[in-house]
């Protein structure tokens, strides 16, 4: 049986129960606490008398519970409020089977030498969390007769009955070795056992028949298929950080690492514990008392979301993290309990994840001579005392002080697995851990540990190797900075990765530039490729946390965090410059992309200025797609590649010839005669041409402004005429209306695409001084080509919805009342406070309105309805989501002229705010 789970006894060893005894003295527990079961009325013998008897004993147990559940809130361990559960359970089912066997049907037929029950499961390893499974197991001397059966069944009707949901078998002792034998599952539930009642002595066979014949000839087999594939590396060599939402149980770093080591060490030290192992080899002191108080971490946690979700439940959702923090003692305003707990979570299931690990491939390795004999055959030699095994880079046995006697092998051993493709093995990555620490600032200064870094950083597959080093603890000895960052949270519903994570992602999406076959990303793997040195731009990725921070960057009276790593690196001037400007900018491109006006001059200029010269600005591409691509899954949109690069080309045109930037309105119109000659009088051109704003010709193309002049021409006696595109490389329909200078014709076709479940991606309204408008929409393919199946008849259906709209034969509110819904997205009822800047800047013609608000279908639509209650008009709507969050920004003004009369400004960002509380759209006021 296992023995190092928590089990009852008040240790770390699990000591069979007796058959008799108080609930006080089964669990040492340091309170004043007990389940007096003599209170209890006996039970009635007729079943059909017995509801009184159920309520009376759920009511005595859930006053228990709810002292173990106050006990936790206190401050309790994770483990003693397992045991305490476990106690509980324990002397409740043993008081049912006594009372069960004190009535007449069973009273005289010694029923207890013929049977022993035995806890099994997590119930079994005493680890029982406030709503874990209660596994029982009936074993039984030879087979099953009819009294014994009925005894059974009137066990299990009345654990039920008083509330307890109980999973539960009947087996031999043959039964239950020939099942192990052929099930992995049942041969798992064999190694955690635990005797509750009956006869002990056959619960002593089960474990001499199922553990000599069967788990002790099976050993390697089992460990090599059943239990090795929970630690198998994922695809994409994802670790625990990997995950925002971790699995308690069954993730990486979750409490079933621990439970697999303890089920290796079982079978391959005959039944020993971790703490009774005693091969410092595998698991010396300081490592067992550093996994025992993180799996006493992770079983808080777990009782902890068992209490508050109300089931049994394993996965930290975001939506919960809060709570969790806020439950378990963390304290701090606003996100910083939260943060402080995720954080110590990562931190508690990375050291149980690597202790695990480490522990199970040691017992792999602990093979039958004749095995080693094999496995010494078959290993390369590679010098300094390392050899290669399949895909593993290892150490022999007896060199455990080869990092004490030469500390420069800890860079050796990782420059080997470069070269050859191997991995380290579970033994020397423990012995770098152990050792890391001969890694000192002296010798991280030094020249070898300066150019094994860069070496790596040039080098074009870097992720893989980052990420072994991260595993070992050598990156951050090697980059303090980095280890400042390590297990680091922001819990800002865009960020979904801790720190280092987040820098060793951005890393890997950029070296995948090298081979990528996607078409949309053929510009960036082009400048990638083109670049003659990348190790700055990834030591930059290494060190992006310092950019969430720039102000610390920014300091005159103490050293800027970078400039000491320039310093111990020995960067050279334009080295440094460059880290500075990639790491206090990384954020900037994709401010001004997603959230400014790519076409403004201001902006280019700006973006220009910042850069300084065009082999900076590719550098910020590239740092800029690889921080927005390591956020989350869903961050990176073609739509957002479009507004990035066009951001880009554009301010790159600007500093290789900056009068461009100015040449372009008279290029457009000149080419918009060019086009349109042989179709159109000049005089219909210039006209439409002279009545447009100047920021017109800026952003549209001559070939877009020549596709308006004809659907303008052609709107006939039509309020307004609409053409709807598909561009295929971006995912995305462009909507381009002709129509008046109104601003309610816009709410109106947001409202029309609202109804229709469209998510819209951006707009540009170009109002001229002629009372017409050209409004141009983006609108998200990605649902609706599944929802439709005809898109020229939807858009049709569009396009006379708004014409109805504005006949008065119908209303937006009753389209919206029959509006298309999709299930809703993960997340999407995650509270975000809406914040409602409105600001004049000199260089802007326009007021800007910036809304941040939970995302969520309609939230555009509620935002232009209120602006048209106040007669604003829209020139400009930037919209883009980051995690769960909406940023819409528009460009507005009023009767021609900027928004300044504060109690005004006052009174709009309030009716925004009510207008997004509103749940439903058809009852905005």
């Amino acid at each position: 049986m296992v023995r190092d789970a928590a089990a009852p006894g008040g240790n770390d060893r699990a000591v069979p129960s007796e058959p008799h005894g108080s609930f006080m003295n089964e669990i040492s527990i340091q309170f004043e606490f007990g389940a007096d079961f003599a209170q209890l009325e006996a039970i009635p013998e007729d079943p059909r008398q017995r509801s009184a008897y159920f309520q009376r004993f759920k009511a005595f147990l859930n006053k228990s519970r709810d002292k173990i559940k106050a006990w936790h809130r206190s401050g309790a361990g994770g483990r003693e409020v397992i045991q305490a559960h476990c106690g509980l359970i324990d002397e409740t089912i043993k008081h049912v089977v006594l009372a069960i066997d004190g009535l007449g049907p069973f009273r005289d037929e010694t029923l207890a030498d013929r049977f022993a029950l035995v806890a099994v499961g997590g119930y079994g390893r005493g680890e029982l969390n406030p709503r874990s499974d209660i596994d029982l197991l009936f074993l039984l001397n030879k087979k099953m007769d009819r009294k014994l059966d009925a005894f059974i069944q009137e066990v299990i009707s009345v654990l039920w009955g008083i509330g307890l949901e109980i999973g539960h078998s009947c087996r031999t002792l043959k039964e239950c070795q020939s099942l192990a034998r052929d099930d992995s599952t049942v041969r798992t539930s064999m190694i955690e056992t635990r005797f509750l009642i009956g006869d002990r002595a056959l619960y002593g066979r089960l474990w001499d028949t199922v553990y000599k014949n069967v788990l002790k000839k099976h050993a390697q087999d089992y460990l090599d298929t059943t239990l090795r594939k929970f630690f198998s590396r994922p695809d994409g060599g994802e670790g625990v950080t990997s995950h925002p939402e971790p699995d308690i149980k069954n993730g990486p770093g979750g409490l079933r690492d621990y439970h697999v080591a303890m089920w290796a060490v079982a079978m391959c030290f005959d039944g020993a514990s971790l703490s009774e192992m005693n091969r410092d080899d595998i698991l010396d002191a300081d490592e067992l008392q550093t996994l025992k108080k993180s799996v006493n971490f992770l079983l808080r946690v777990r009782n902890e979301l068992h209490y508050l979700t109300g089931k049994k439940a394993d996965v930290l959702t975001r939506s919960i993290q809060m709570d969790l923090a806020h439950h378990l003692g963390y304290e701090g305003g606003g996100t910083v309990a939260v943060e402080r707990f995720m954080r110590d979570y990562f931190r508690h299931a990375t050291h149980i994840h690597t202790i695990s690990e480490a522990v199970f491939h040691r017992c792999l390795e602990s093979r039958p001579l004749i095995q080693k004999v094999i496995t010494t055959f078959q290993q390369k030699k590679l010098g300094h005392g390392f050899f290669a095994y399949k895909s593993q880079l290892r150490v022999a046995d007896h060199a455990d002080d080869i990092f004490e006697k030469d500390r420069s092998l800890l860079l050796t051993a990782f420059t080997l697995c470069r070269d050859h493709k191997l991995e380290p093995g579970a033994h020397l990555k423990r012995l770098v851990r152990l050792n890391k620490h001969f890694l000192d600032e002296d010798f991280i200064r030094g020249r070898q540990a300066i150019t094994f870094l860069f070496d790596l950083l040039r080098s074009n597959q870097a992720f893989p190797q980052l990420r072994q080093l991260h595993e070992a603890g050598v990156l951050g000895q090697l980059l303090p900075e980095f280890e400042e960052s390590l297990f680091e949270v922001h819990y800002d519903f865009y960020h979904r990765y801790t720190s280092d994570e987040h820098a060793l992602r951005m890393v890997r999406f950029l070296e995948e530039l090298n081979t990528s076959k996607e078409t949309n990303l053929e510009k960036l793997k082009q400048v990638y490729t083109g670049l003659p040195d990348r190790s700055i731009l990834k030591l930059a990725c290494l060190l992006q946390t310092f950019g969430n921070r720039p102000e610390d960057l920014d300091g005159v009276d103490q050293k800027s965090p970078l400039t000491e790593v320039a310093q111990r690196l020995q960067l050279t001037p334009k080295q440094q410059g460059t880290l500075h400007f990639l790491v206090k900018n990384k954020n900037m491109m994709n401010e001004l992309a997603f959230h400014h006006d790519i076409h403004h001059p201001p902006t280019i200029r700006e973006l220009g200025r910042l850069a300084g010269q065009p082999e900076r600005l590719d550098l910020l591409l590239l740092m800029s797609y690889a921080d927005l691509r390591a956020v989350a899954p869903e961050t990176w949109t073609e739509w957002k590649n479009i507004l990035l690069t066009e951001l880009y080309h554009r301010t790159r045109n600007y500093l290789v010839r900056p009068e461009s930037i100015d040449e372009k309105p008279k290029a457009t119109r000149n080419a918009v005669y060019s086009l349109l000659a042989d179709e159109f009088d000049r005089t219909v051109i210039s006209d439409h041409m002279g009545t447009m704003p100047e920021d017109y010709f800026l952003t549209e193309s001559s070939e877009d402004i020549a596709d308006h002049i004809r659907l303008i021409q052609g709107m006939g006696e039509r309020p307004f005429s609409l053409k709807a595109t598909y561009h295929e490389k971006g995912g995305f329909y462009n909507l381009v209306v002709a129509g008046p200078s109104d601003i309610h014709l816009f709410k109106n076709l947001v409202g029309t695409l609202t109804a229709k479940a469209m998510n819209i991606l951006g707009a540009q309204i170009f109002a001229g001084n002629g009372g017409l408008t050209i409004l141009i929409i983006q609108v998200s393919a990605r649902n609706i080509q599944n929802a439709y199946d005809d898109m020229p008849a939807v858009w049709r259906e569009v396009e006379d919805n708004v014409i109805r709209i504005l006949e008065r034969k119908v209303t937006l509110n009753e389209l919206l009342r029959t509006r298309t819904r999709f299930h809703k997205r993960s997340g999407e009822n995650e509270g975000i406070e809406p914040k409602i800047q409105i600001e004049n800047f000199p260089e802007d013609r326009f007021t800007r309105v910036r809304i941040d608000a939970r995302d969520h279908p309609g939230m555009l639509y509620k935002i232009v309805y209120t602006l048209a209650q106040f007669g604003i008009e829209l020139h400009r709507a930037k919209i883009a989501t980051r995690g769960g969050r909406g940023i819409d920004i528009f460009s507005v003004s009023l009767r021609g002229g900027k928004i300044l009369f504060q109690p005004l400004i006052q009174r709009i960002k309030e009716q925004i705010i009510q207008s997004l509380l509103v749940e439903k759209l058809e009852e905005l006021p």
